[in-house]
């Protein structure tokens, strides 16, 4: 397909599947939604870790897609470094992995780059002409970055990206298509009070990365994922309107990370306080003309017909996928999310303090999970994945790289706020746990909207479990 025909595709697609975290969305899932309802989404945050622990495990499908990748010396040391046949014994530690840094190594990047493209390239087989987006966390900007070359590469239809204005993205795609380099700045706040900020501009040759001439790219549509007219407003004026298409997310009910409230309102227990000032406004979509998506609590025939009738395309919907048998997550949690779920017992907080990302992040209550304040207290706090790490400048005019999730005297010795490490979870090894993928002795922690009603018009028992066909059945009945 060529890039108009994507755009003019995009007001087809009733049901638009959201990212769900690391690796829920997972290439198979996405393949199923991509034959049912013609689109499909990966989730792009973690895909080097996925990928490594899967060639780890001996899977078929990541090995395939990494002879697949088009480079094949990258192709051929990713395989022997950490492909085992037959896969490591249970409770075999991974081989660790690098951390992401201004000056990449080689195989960091190549990771990045090739674990993203083995996730848009599974989906897409035998996906009929179901399409494949992939979704992207702004606030993780610099594998991002790289992370667009490798979706590129394997075809991705569609790209989407939350938490965060992600003005810079139309120029990287349009470099990408026409086969240059990739220019993208990041700007690195000080660490401490008083301490001027830098911007750091990350230049990426992708074919001199590779020594090779890099295949024909096309260039994917790009929908933000926003929360407010004046965020859609805002990137429409930084981009120059290069803006295919929109997601709005009720950040009150949606799942995952959301803004906090204008108002800057929390309750005594930490959640946020929403308005109507933080309602959805699809005003200046609908001036513009451009196809928009609305989701958080649209799980429903009835949402469907709401959301249409607010002169949306349709809905972008995530939980409902994700407690379904198709889903990545651990199917012992799924199963009591759903019962918990089906009863009506199932508490949900919206809470403040959990990520390092200071966004808002939806949790589901569950024992023996990271949401329990007991077994978060009783794991060591350790950064030993470090994706969320952000580049800060010391005081000395260097970079340095900090989590408020790491070790607390690690994190305040680098200019870190006490107050600002209290309760934060370690969500790389927790979402990896979620989809069992983490070290051993990692426990999990998983995200949901909070609007769960659809399972009691899926389910016919609190014991009862769905497929994501089924899923797609109900919400266009």
């Amino acid at each position: 397909m060529t890039y108009k025909e994507i755009v003019e595709s995009l007001i087809k697609f009733l049901i638009r599947p959201g990212g769900m975290g690391i690796g829920a969305g997972g290439p198979h899932l996405a393949r199923i939604l991509a034959r049912i309802c013609g689109l499909g989404t990966v989730s792009a945050p973690g895909a080097e870790w996925i990928l490594a622990a899967k060639l780890q495990q001996g899977d078929k499908d990541y090995r395939d897609a990494v002879l697949a990748f088009p480079f094949k010396n990258t192709a051929k040391r990713i395989l022997d470094t950490y492909y085992v046949e037959g896969g490591i014994e249970p409770g075999t530690p991974y081989k660790s992995l690098p951390m992401l840094n201004f000056k990449p190594s080689q195989l960091d990047l190549e990771l990045i780059i090739c674990g993203v493209f083995c996730a848009v390239w599974i989906a897409k087989q035998n996906c009929g002409d179901g399409q494949i987006a992939i979704n992207f966390l702004k606030h993780i900007e610099l594998p991002m970055v790289y992370g667009l070359v490798g979706a590129m590469l394997a075809g991705v239809h569609q790209v989407t990206i939350g938490a965060g204005l992600a003005d810079q993205v139309p120029d990287v795609l349009e470099a990408l298509a026409a086969g240059k380099p990739i220019k993208y700045r990041i700007v690195a706040p000080g660490a401490s009070k008083g301490i001027q900020s830098r911007i750091i501009e990350v230049n990426f040759d992708a074919a001199d990365f590779f020594s090779s001439k890099l295949p024909e790219m096309i260039r994917p549509a790009f929908i933000p994922i926003v929360t407010l007219n004046v965020a859609l407003d805002i990137l429409m004026n930084k981009t120059g309107g290069r803006i295919d298409a929109a997601a709005f997310e009720e950040a009150k009910r949606s799942g995952g990370h959301n803004p906090g409230p204008r108002g800057k309102k929390y309750s005594d227990d930490g959640q946020p306080i929403y308005t109507e000032k933080d309602r959805a406004d699809y005003v200046l979509a609908k001036k513009q003309g451009i196809p928009f998506w609305i989701g958080g609590g649209y799980s429903s025939p009835e949402g469907l017909a709401l959301a249409q009738s607010s002169g949306a395309v349709g809905i972008q919907v995530a939980s409902i996928f994700a407690l379904s048998d198709d889903s990545e997550l651990d199917p012992i949690y799924t199963a009591l999310m759903r019962k918990l779920g089906y009863r009506g017992e199932l508490e949900i907080r919206k809470d403040a303090s959990v990520s390092p990302t200071f966004y808002p992040f939806m949790v589901p209550q569950l024992p023996g999970t990271m949401s329990d304040k007991n077994v978060y207290n009783s794991r060591p706090r350790i950064c030993d994945l470090g994706a969320l790490r952000q580049p800060f400048v010391n005081a000395q005019g260097k970079i340095i790289w900090r989590c408020p999730a790491e070790r607390i005297a690690i994190y305040t010795h680098k200019g870190g706020l006490l107050e600002d490490a209290v309760e934060k979870r370690c969500l790389c090894n927790n979402l990896l746990a979620a989809i069992r993928l983490a070290n051993p002795g990692e426990l999990p922690i998983f995200t949901l909207g909070s609007e769960l009603g659809f399972l009691t018009e899926i389910m016919d028992n609190e014991d009862d479990h769905y497929s994501a066909t089924e899923a797609v059945n109900y919400l266009l009945s």
